[in-house]
């Protein structure tokens, strides 16, 4: 029984008082040259002593001692596996012993062969000591793990359960132990039960996604794995489960926003050739009106139906709105019609109304009056929801100037401030926090993007939106934007101005919809100018330097963006401003959203005109060329 330098040596206490025996198990140890480390302890408060300096692989104790006996030991709390070794042995003494927790009992003998089984014995003892504390590892590893683990008999009863199932599935230890599995998993009847061990015992493995039942009777989502496993003849199911409710919520939100994707998209194309044949449309009312000034019954007839047409382009902004998320498109306007109009509009058939404060002298702001519109509907149909029995929502604006000493995160300067009240029913404190967060919503019916959105258009126009709440008692928004440096309540110069001066020359016009051609050719020589339409921007390039070539160039050229099959506005400017660096030109388009609509100087354009428009914007965009002229 030799050893090598190499071989770990056991740590070992041997606890004897009798000097022979303390001899005898060293001349032994020495002679067999075994791997130990011993200690000798003389008593039992010398083993204590002992025991708080040092860590031992085993314990050899002595039963009877001067000062105790081996039971003092056994009733320490200690991690050292304790063999009892006594020439008092008897069948009662082993027993009580072994109920205390001792590892082996050895009756020695005068001629000490009790010595020759040592080895064996504390070897035995040592591996068992290991792998019970493997087995502490590998249970308190399971026991905490995230996954739910269970081991099944092969009818389901359930044999043992983690920490992690009883935590899931809300089920104390002794309730879970008399449920059979059939029972935790959603829609398992007895047959499919059946089926699934028969399957299970052929596969070995079955992976499947199913649900899990609480106490409580709700459930949630868990990816299964099952194992089949064969023990000292016993057959036994090894089940783990994980639960993917976040998993399952992410691909929802990952569904739902691919959905809305598809939506966007597809609304967006709808508001953009719903834009066109609205053009059409108000053009053609707007020329009718101009027509039949003399006739007021017919003025009458004419104004409804445009009011008509003006709730359909509405209908088109709030779908290109959602459709898209491109910079905004600002000029300088005053936000008090936007809001006055807006509300109104969302209101329509409503038991709540508005109370407006708006000062004569409210400065004027840059911004796209399609996104701000969008803001306003938003937080007016939340105020309007959260009145179900009527009410008055407040609606203010005022001129405010942002200093450095300010705690909000805007930069210093003038801004108007927007502050919209409501008495509805307010939003719980704890939920205050998320209102901006794409998809959060309380309401029962509601996407959750009328304030993300919100919240969006207002950071694009380097604003800040912060919002005052109180469960019971209403709600008011903030929002601060930038002001120009306009003088508050300027005016500028009206469309209508430029329709008393003598307007000469000849307009490119080029659209694929001819209903939008002939109705904006309509508008063109009712304003006094000559007009030439194109479909596509190679007829338009060709018919330009033709008016060139002949010393007849065009006064300007309005271009559609979109063009399908052939060139648009972004491609034909290019070629354009080659021909002519002084082009004057005018995009059009039904997406307000577009980048080349918001950047439109940047491409080469002098101003640009949404969809569906009338005269007076169509004005407006041209008397814009007549300044520059």
């Amino acid at each position: 029984m030799e050893t090598t330098t190499e071989e770990k040596k056991h740590r070992i206490l041997y606890v004897e008082d009798n000097k022979l025996d303390q001899k005898a198990f060293k001349r032994f140890v020495d002679k067999n040259k075994l791997p130990y480390d011993i200690d000798i302890a003389n008593s039992i408060s010398e083993c204590k002593e002992l025991l708080e300096s040092k860590s031992f692989d085993i314990i050899l104790q002595d039963f009877k001692l001067k000062d105790g006996d081996a039971f003092d030991i056994l009733k320490l709390n200690i991690d050292e596996p304790v063999v009892i070794i006594t020439g008092l042995g008897n069948e009662e003494t082993a027993v009580k012993s072994m109920k205390e927790n001792a590892y082996d009992y050895i009756i020695k003998d005068n001629k000490g062969n009790y010595l020759k089984v040592l080895p064996s014995t504390i070897e035995n003892v040592i591996k068992r000591k290991d792998t019970e504390e493997q087995l502490k590892l590998i249970r308190y590893s399971i026991d905490n793990a995230s996954e739910s683990t269970m081991l099944l008999s092969l009818s389901g009863e359930i044999l043992f359960a983690n920490q992690s199932t009883f935590k899931n599935l809300e089920y104390a230890k002794e309730e879970l132990s008399s449920i059979n599995w059939s029972k935790i998993v959603s829609e398992m009847t007895k047959e499919k039960m059946k089926n699934f061990i028969e399957s299970l015992k052929e596969k070995k493995t079955i992976k499947f996604e199913s649900l899990y039942r609480k106490k409580d009777g709700s459930t949630y989502p868990v990816d299964i794995l099952a194992n089949y496993q064969i023990f000292g003849k016993k057959e036994y199911i090894f089940v783990f489960a994980h639960d993917i409710t976040e998993q399952k919520k992410m691909e929802e939100e990952r569904q739902k926003i691919e959905k809305l994707e598809s939506i966007g998209i597809l609304a967006g194309g709808i508001a953009h050739d719903f834009n066109n044949f609205l053009s059409g449309i108000i053009g053609n009312i707007s020329l009718a009106i101009l027509e039949s000034k003399d006739n007021d019954e017919v003025v009458n007839i004419l104004n409804e139906a445009k009011e008509a047409t003006d709730m359909a382009k509405n209908l088109t902004k709030q779908l290109l709105t959602f459709s898209s998320g491109g910079a905004p498109v600002k000029e300088e306007t005053s936000i008090s019609n936007i809001i006055k109009e807006t509300a109104e509009f969302n209101l329509r058939g409503s038991n709540v109304k508005c109370f407006y404060s708006f000062p004569d002298d409210i400065r004027k702001v840059q911004a796209d009056k399609n996104q701000i519109s969008q803001v306003i509907s938003n937080l007016i149909i939340n105020a309007d929801q959260s009145m179900p029995e009527g009410g008055l929502i407040k609606i203010s604006l005022e001129n405010v100037v942002i200093t450095e000493d300010s705690t909000l995160p805007l930069e210093e300067g003038k801004y108007i401030k927007l502050t919209i009240e409501d008495k509805g029913l307010g939003i719980a404190k704890k939920h205050l926090s998320k209102i901006f967060d794409p998809y959060f919503t309380t309401k029962q019916k509601g996407s959750g993007l009328g304030l993300a959105t919100t919240y969006s258009i207002i950071e694009k126009h380097n604003g800040y939106i912060t919002v005052e709440s109180k469960l019971g008692a209403g709600t008011t928004f903030y929002i601060y934007l930038p002001a120009t440096t306009a003088e508050a309540g300027a005016k500028i110069e009206e469309a209508e101005e430029i329709q008393s001066k003598k307007v000469e020359g000849k307009i490119l016009l080029m659209d694929d919809e001819k209903i939008v051609r002939r109705a904006l050719e309509r508008m063109l020589e009712k304003m006094g100018y000559q007009t030439e339409l194109a479909t596509n921007g190679e007829e338009a390039l060709e018919k330009y330097k033709e008016a060139m070539d002949e010393g007849n160039s065009f006064y300007a050229v309005i271009l559609d963006l979109t063009i399908p099959g052939g060139m648009g506005a972004k491609e034909t400017i290019k070629k354009l401003l080659e021909l002519d660096p002084e082009v004057k030109a005018i995009v059009s388009s039904g997406y307000p959203n577009d980048p080349v609509i918001s950047n439109y100087r940047d491409h080469g354009f002098k101003s640009y005109v949404i969809k569906p428009f009338d005269e007076k914007e169509l004005s407006a965009a041209l008397t814009k060329l007549l300044r520059k002229k």
